[in-house]
């Protein structure tokens, strides 16, 4: 797989997608060593911004699938800090557009939750929430967490209808 990364003079032979499925396999089989060695030497010679990050992506998203998640929290930790989010708005400002992955924000908080990282598991859940408020999946984990990590009915259930939920969070909701 090595091999066909990258072709004479480092000209990309494959894509960031050709290489998605194979990362996936890789990291499933525990391979975890040898899905970061494609992932380098593919970012090595890719330029495309948006392909670089679909393969980081993936290599991060299926980390966090493991046991041991640590290196998608790292991940994550670098992808958000590179630009995916324009700047952190105040949650309590409604009228504040974020721009955001918030798909990636959700499975950061799930990333960070899992290790124990409650109150910014919450933060990421609330930032991907006013990102995407419609989708299913953030709502249903981000009112788990107001559930059992800040024992906030009211708050859960806001966020279970994909109601306005500024008023309800404080910074005493989220410590």
């Amino acid at each position: 797989l090595l091999g066909f990364v990258s072709g004479q003079g480092g000209e990309p032979v494959v894509t960031a997608g050709d290489l998605i499925l194979p990362v996936s396999v890789l990291i499933k089989m525990s391979r975890v060593d040898y899905a970061r060695e494609v992932v380098q030497r593919a970012l090595e010679v890719l330029t495309d911004a948006e392909e670089c990050y679909k393969l980081i992506r993936v290599f991060a998203d299926s980390c966090a699938q493991l046991p041991d998640d640590k290196e998608a929290l790292d991940i994550y930790d670098f992808l958000l800090s590179v630009g995916s989010m324009d700047g952190i708005a105040k949650l309590s400002d409604p009228t504040i557009t974020i721009s955001v992955d918030a798909d990636l924000l959700h499975n950061y908080a799930t990333v960070l939750y899992n290790n124990d990282y409650d109150r910014a598991a919450g933060i990421a859940w609330a930032l991907a929430y006013r990102a995407k408020p419609d989708d299913l999946t953030i709502r249903r984990t981000f009112s788990q967490w107001a559930l059992m990590s800040r024992r906030d009915g009211a708050l859960a259930q806001a966020i279970q209808e994909g109601k306005e939920i500024s008023a309800l969070l404080s910074t005493t909701s989220l410590e």
